[in-house]
């Protein structure tokens, strides 16, 4: 592969990056790509002369979603935000109750077999109204 190329395929995944992460070189490269220690303190520059300090506290287990709640303190405040852990949640087997982004796509409380149609195709139906049964 020609430089050129190989170079127009770096910057490209580097814009897209930038693009849906913003700046990120307010972060030391470890603490980016690993994550700070429990009870590390760091500073992190959010603009030129705006510096906040953080110190993460805990870390909760993986949820179903495959997400853990990091608590911190932030300048001295208490927070916490929910964090998807990207290799984590590979594990886990969801089952979705309907197809996301998919219009009309129903969900179901239990895998099972639809034996019963309780509406015609087209029909309205209201929230919480039955619309099939499963065995």
């Amino acid at each position: 592969m020609p430089d050129f190329i190989l170079i127009s395929v770096v910057t490209d995944e580097y814009l897209r990056f930038k693009s849906q992460y913003g700046r990120v070189s307010g972060l030391e490269t470890r603490k980016f790509f690993v994550g700070p220690d429990i009870a590390e303190e760091f500073d992190v520059e959010l603009a030129p002369g705006k510096i906040v300090t953080v110190k993460p506290l805990a870390v909760t287990d993986l949820n179903a979603t495959g997400e853990r709640e990091v608590f911190f303190n932030y300048n001295g405040a208490l927070r916490s935000l929910m964090v998807k852990d990207k290799e984590a949640a590979k594990t886990i087997v969801l089952h979705p109750k309907a197809s996301a982004g998919v219009v009309g796509s129903v969900g179901a409380p239990m895998p099972g077999e639809i034996i019963k149609h309780l509406v015609k195709t087209g029909q309205k139906v209201k929230k919480g109204e039955t619309i099939a049964v499963l065995r």
